[in-house]
């Protein structure tokens, strides 16, 4: 029992110190107070809930401290002053609960990633669902003012997704549509979409942000 219990905690201390050692180089980036969260996150609180709920690793390292362009969604997003915003793919909440609006719906696939959430964000007035597009059909909304989709539209084709936005739109009205597109020069990922051009018979283009992190663009698709 000792030994076994001895290899675990070993094991927990080199992965531990393999994922420090390779976050160490982007200090640099960020402000003393955004790397102290940042570690407190990836190595301890993440980590716990992970260990807890058993969602996907990578969410770990992908701190709303560290990767830029989550910080990019919330100002654009908030400039438009939804009242009712929905993201697919949520994870663990980090875009969708730091929007101002009344009414903020977090969607995704992953069940305990969704319970993580939920206990990471339960004063912040979120209400996560388990699903994907058919599950913002069941939503008591006749109008969704933003629906952000982040950093998962990379592994869907685009004709699928262009198809899902259709169906959403035979229940609702959505005014803008926030996502992102993975710029073509970068590679391993499965599809480099334009939704300008895709989703342009619903969607006009209003704005692009370049990613600081020079991986992705984030587009604003606002209805006719």
């Amino acid at each position: 029992m000792q030994t076994v219990f001895t290899i675990k905690a070993s094991s927990y201390v080199r992965d531990l110190l393999a994922k420090l050692t390779a976050v160490t180089r982007l200090r640099s980036k960020l402000g003393t107070k955004d790397w102290l969260l940042f570690l407190f996150k990836a190595l301890v609180l993440y980590r716990i809930l992970h260990k807890i709920f058993r969602f996907d690793e990578w969410h770990l390292l992908g701190t709303y401290e560290l990767r830029a362009y989550k910080k990019e969604v919330v100002k654009i997003v908030n400039q438009l002053y939804p009242h009712v915003v929905v993201e697919i793919g949520c994870g663990l909440g980090e875009i969708i609960s730091r929007i101002e609006a009344e009414q903020k719906i977090g969607v995704d696939t992953d069940k305990g990633v969704l319970r993580a959430a939920r206990c990471l964000n339960w004063r912040k007035h979120v209400l996560f669902f388990d699903g994907s597009f058919d599950a913002i059909k069941t939503l008591p909304f006749s109008r969704i003012d933003s629906l952000i989709m982040i950093n998962w539209l990379h592994t869907v084709p685009e004709k699928r997704i262009k198809m899902e936005v259709k169906r959403l739109l035979q229940h609702m009205k959505i005014r803008y549509v926030v996502v992102d597109e993975i710029l073509n020069e970068v590679k391993g990922y499965k599809y480099h979409h334009t939704f300008g051009t895709s989703l342009g018979d619903m969607f006009a283009e209003r704005k692009k942000v370049e990613d600081p992190e020079g991986i992705r663009r984030l587009v604003v698709l606002e209805s006719y």
